[in-house]
């Protein structure tokens, strides 16, 4: 996606008034599924801060919260210009290395200062906090390689690749029993048939007699 790292809130979206550090990271959904969602890191509120996951830049409605205190775990993942990182047993994956560096690092100050049991953020320092983030976004941005593409490789799809996933295994399943083990077991064969023929150039079909 063509959104930068932010640390400004959405004009008009009230629910993030207290980002820090948002953009897009790859989540990694379950061992055989990826999806790219927009990340929001939110600053404390009482014992525990807030990184909230949607769907894309506009933040119209939070795809799942991961609350952050003060004995959370996030840690980076060891690799040679590895940029996947774990924040409470969920795998992300940032576009760089040093955008990873950020994410932790702006993990971290949030829970030293849940651990020290700091007041909640102000508006002012709300503001000091995420002037300090947009110099490291900016040294960030000025250092950073330029991409090979810009522009999204994939189609961009209706639904979110979660719910595409869980729909295509429902489907799947229901037209696997629907056929019934007979029907299966006859399509098996017929395949097997098939592909022993194709070597000749031939495939037999029942009730047809092959023709010179």
């Amino acid at each position: 996606p063509m959104a930068e790292l932010t640390c400004d809130p959405v004009p008009g979206v009230p629910k993030t008034s207290r980002r820090l550090l948002a953009g897009y990271l790859i989540h990694r959904d379950d061992p055989d599924a990826l999806s790219v969602v927009y990340c929001e890191l939110q600053a404390p509120v009482g014992p525990r801060a807030s990184l909230v996951i949607y769907e894309n830049e506009a933040c119209s409605s939070p795809i799942m919260e991961i609350p952050i205190f003060e004995s959370s775990v996030c840690c980076d993942v060891v690799g040679i210009n590895c940029s996947c990182f774990v924040v409470e047993g969920h795998h992300f994956a940032s576009q760089s290395s040093s955008e990873r560096k950020l994410w932790l690092r702006a993990l971290s100050n949030l829970k030293v200062k849940l651990q020290n049991k700091a007041p909640e953020p102000t508006q002012n320092e709300l503001l000091h906090f995420r002037s300090a983030i947009r110099e490291n976004i900016q040294t960030l941005q000025a250092t950073q390689e330029s991409r090979i593409a810009r522009n999204p490789l994939l189609r961009l799809l209706d639904k979110h690749p979660l719910q595409l996933r869980k729909f295509a295994k429902v489907l799947a399943k229901a037209l696997f029993w629907r056929i019934g083990p007979k029907q299966r077991k006859h399509d098996d064969q017929l395949y097997n048939r098939s592909r022993q023929t194709q070597g000749h150039g031939l495939v037999k079909r029942s009730g047809a007699q092959p023709q010179n």
